[in-house]
């Protein structure tokens, strides 16, 4: 049977990424990346052997990989100590289940979700977006999204219709700014928490109003206001 040209061995998943050894005719590499998902293994492997065929040094290479960064708001790692903050885009059932299916292999402790569903569209998908983060993850929370012209109570409503939570750990909070600070409070060493629903836009629309919103902004700026409480309670003793 003939051996491939490249082969991927021993994958490890954790909080701080994916490393796994690649294999070639002539040698044996270890590749440490900081890039969440099997799908970034499979994204990381083919633009290295296209480099390594365009001519460049396969070693060289692989040195440079812990420096990656993945695109802005598509599965976007904020790091804080051995917590792990996701934003990400996903804003269908599909996208979201399969962005928790994906952080599922890294994670040790609790898997998180924060998400919302948009105003003035598809209704029947809010309730599929709440048993996605129910099914996907450990602990979820509900909160806005962009409710452009509609009442938020209605969104909320349609998040929770038909929806079963006996056993499930849930919270609601409808400013997405506090839900996301109530998540950075309450998340703990080796848990994950995904931001879902808005990935890279830096706006929120509400009565047809855009105000500026970045949840990557705001996720830093709650680990940031949580350092400097942390601080300030050690100084104060």
């Amino acid at each position: 049977k003939q051996k491939a040209d490249y082969q991927v061995q021993d994958i490890q998943y954790s909080i701080s990424g994916a490393n796994f050894k690649l294999e070639t005719a002539s040698a044996e590499y270890v590749v440490n990346s900081p890039l969440l998902g099997h799908f970034n293994i499979e994204n990381l492997v083919a633009s290295l052997i296209m480099a390594e065929q365009a001519g460049f040094d396969l070693n060289n290479l692989i040195a440079t990989v812990p420096q990656l960064k993945g695109a802005p708001g598509r599965m976007q790692v904020l790091r804080d100590g051995e917590r792990l903050f996701v934003v990400d885009y996903a804003h269908t059932p599909d996208a979201l289940t399969q962005v928790l299916v994906t952080l599922k292999r890294h994670v040790s402790q609790n898997l998180w979700t924060v998400f919302g569903c948009g105003g003035d569209r598809d209704r029947g998908k809010r309730p599929l977006m709440t048993q996605a983060a129910l099914d996907g993850s450990d602990i979820a929370v509900l909160t806005s999204d962009n409710p452009r012209t509609e009442d938020p109570a209605q969104i909320f409503a349609d998040m929770k219709n038909g929806i079963d939570f006996s056993g499930k750990t849930y919270h609601e909070i409808h400013d997405r700014r506090e839900a996301i600070k109530f998540a950075v409070k309450h998340a703990q060493a080796g848990d994950i928490v995904v931001i879902a629903g808005k990935g890279h836009e830096n706006y929120q629309e509400i009565d047809g109003v855009r105000h500026w919103f970045d949840d990557v902004i705001e996720v830093q700026a709650a680990i940031d206001a949580q350092h400097c409480s942390t601080d300030s309670a050690y100084s104060a003793h």
